[in-house]
């Protein structure tokens, strides 16, 4: 019998080790994957703005322009960009040229207010909002709100020809979703229309058109 419960007692301690170890991996795992997604995070986001980052943004609007084409609805695209940026943190300072960027981020993430809406840095001066299930006169509506809202802030910037305060110029492009349409060709359509806009001196808002 003494045999018999010692047995028993040494299994008993056995299965309860087993069980806190399981318990303790189980911990360790989660762990494991709560480091991943933030380190995945982080590896999707600009630093400086909080917004994604160009990676990302390359990615998203690869994945939306698919979906587009699936469900043969409209994709905007809108490109911003700081009016004389350069001057600006030249006339200014770096640190003010970092803190012009992320008040810009902020003013473009709360005009895109739809859970779908996308707005990316993409470096130096430039932003993107990917706009999906939008067409061109929604697209240019939201385009008016962000650069009314930077004129909103009444930035001084003494090297911008377009206005005395901080001014951002827009080029927003709109396409069916439909066979041959790609990333890299609305990029390009959003493209060309902030060149005008800034060869028109900027504080613009101009739609692509063929």
């Amino acid at each position: 019998l003494l045999v018999r419960v010692n047995s028993a007692l040494l299994l008993k301690r056995e299965i309860d080790m087993r069980k806190k170890r399981e318990i303790e991996l189980l911990e360790v795992k989660r762990k494991l994957e709560e480091a991943s997604g933030k380190l995945q995070q982080v590896s999707l986001t600009d630093p400086l703005t909080g917004l994604a980052n160009q990676r990302h943004f390359d990615s998203m609007l690869r994945t939306e322009t698919r979906r587009a084409m699936r469900g043969h609805y409209f994709l905007s695209l809108i490109r911003t960009s700081i009016d004389y940026f350069k001057q600006y943190s030249d006339s200014y300072g770096c640190q003010c040229g970092d803190e012009l960027l992320q008040e810009v981020a902020k003013i473009l993430k709360n005009s895109a207010k739809r859970v779908a809406d996308f707005v990316a840095y993409y470096g130096h001066e430039d932003f993107y909002c990917i706009l999906p299930m939008t067409n061109s006169s929604g697209a240019l509506r939201v385009a008016q709100t962000m650069q009314e809202s930077a004129e909103s802030l009444h930035i001084s910037h003494k090297g911008n020809t377009a206005s005395e305060f901080v001014t951002l110029s827009f080029g927003v492009a709109t396409a069916l979703g439909e066979l041959g349409l790609t990333s890299s060709k609305l990029t390009a359509m959003a493209d060309e229309a902030l060149y005008r806009a800034k060869q028109a001196g900027g504080n613009q808002v101009v739609m692509y058109k063929r």
